[in-house]
């Protein structure tokens, strides 16, 4: 009987913060899409007035997408620019993509639904 060795092959592989970008964007988008997600959250964000309610609302999102909640948190952070467009008016379907990095070169600062709601900026 032959044995067989495993092979190991060890690639290095020198990706520009661009092609992260776009992977990690990519799969984001395979599991919580923006043109489901931003017109859902939007939808319901205005009944979160207390910390506990926004993450109760994290909670059932991550549930409804089948997701961890960190899923959810880091697609809020990560989309802030565009739940803004879409709460101005603008149409899903016209709404522009920018990572945060553009966003910053376009003088583009957007708090995060997250940081409005943590509870470290929260005084009881």
């Amino acid at each position: 009987m032959k044995t067989f060795k495993p092979l190991i092959v060890l690639i290095h592989c020198d990706l520009s913060k661009a092609h992260i970008w776009q992977a990690n964007e990519g799969a984001a988008e395979m599991l919580v899409p923006y043109k489901i997600f931003i017109p859902m959250f939007c939808k319901s964000i205005s009944n979160c007035v207390t910390p506990a309610d926004y993450y109760s609302f994290l909670d059932s999102l991550a549930h409804i997408f089948n997701v961890p909640n960190a899923v959810i948190e880091l697609r809020v952070d990560n989309l802030k620019y565009e739940i803004y467009q879409y709460e101005n008016g603008c149409d899903i379907n016209r709404i522009q993509l920018l990572s945060s990095n553009k966003q910053a070169k376009k003088g583009i600062h957007i708090v995060s639904y997250n940081n409005l709601f943590d509870f470290q900026n929260w005084i009881i």
